[in-house]
């Protein structure tokens, strides 16, 4: 549902679908995030996985880092950049500090899945899927030239990452707000798992040149992997869907119900 304070309507769907894009019969947004206590649960268990200890070893943490950063949205030639500096745990940035990095970020699809209606016990954790392109600007000098414009919004990031075997999980306290407007300052526990482009790029370029591959193998543990950690936070399991097609098709079909290329 759209607006300020977003709300799960609950829909006529019992199990997991794929929701088309905003139509005007159909209008929502996808709101990131989970509930503290959701956040401070998954935490746990993640702290536990990273101690050597825990399921499959697919599941199993390789290293867990945390970071602190501030990212500053900036308009440049009429291209959005963000510009991400060191902070303290209360997002106060050194006295000239400046970017580690900068980047601009263009999305490339959205693939947003309802995972069923709710039981009575709590609203249900749906996901998305997205695909991105960024592109880093690694010269600081580059960085620190647009430093000096006023940032549209900030973001201040409070992360732990966990590093996996093909992704990495990303869960994060968001602070985010609007420069010069206290009251436009909003708090969220956002989880993301990010596939590590190198794996799945050196497959795809396999799969084009008719090579041996694991391109679908990778995506499917993937996806899945996902839908592990929605059933985990709301303590109700998505179908198993593993026996029903093999993972070229069951990806396929994600991008197809998608209207993706």
């Amino acid at each position: 549902q759209k607006g300020a304070d977003p709300t799960r309507i609950e829909l006529p769907v019992g199990t997991e679908c794929v929701l088309s894009p905003s139509t005007p019969d159909f209008d929502y947004d996808f709101a990131p995030g989970i509930q503290l206590g959701e956040y401070r649960w998954l935490q746990k268990q993640f702290d536990y996985l990273a101690k050597g200890k825990g399921p499959p070893p697919a599941y199993r943490v390789k290293s867990r880092t945390v970071q602190c950063t501030v990212d500053e949205q900036v308009r440049l030639r009429r291209q959005g950049m963000r510009l991400t500096y060191p902070c303290d745990e209360e997002g106060e940035k050194a006295p000239g500090a400046k970017p580690i990095v900068g980047t601009s970020k263009v999305s490339r699809g959205n693939i947003n899945v309802w995972t069923g209606s709710g039981d009575g016990l709590g609203g249900n954790v749906d996901f998305r899927l997205a695909v991105c392109q960024e592109q880093e600007v690694n010269q600081p000098t580059v960085a620190e030239s647009v430093s000096h414009l006023t940032p549209t919004h900030c973001r201040i990031k409070r992360r732990v990452r966990y590093e996996m075997t093909g992704w990495w999980v990303d869960l994060t306290h968001v602070t985010a707000m609007v420069p010069g407007q206290d009251d436009q300052t909003s708090q969220s526990y956002e989880v993301e798992v990010e596939l590590k482009g190198d794996i799945a790029v050196a497959n795809w370029r396999m799969m084009k040149s008719n090579k041996p591959h694991q391109l679908w193998e990778i995506l499917q543990n993937y996806v899945f992997f996902v839908r592990d950690l929605a059933s985990m936070v709301q303590g109700r399991a998505i179908v198993d869907l593993r026996p029903l097609a093999p993972p070229q098709k069951l990806i396929q079909n994600y991008i197809t119900a998608a209207g993706a290329d």
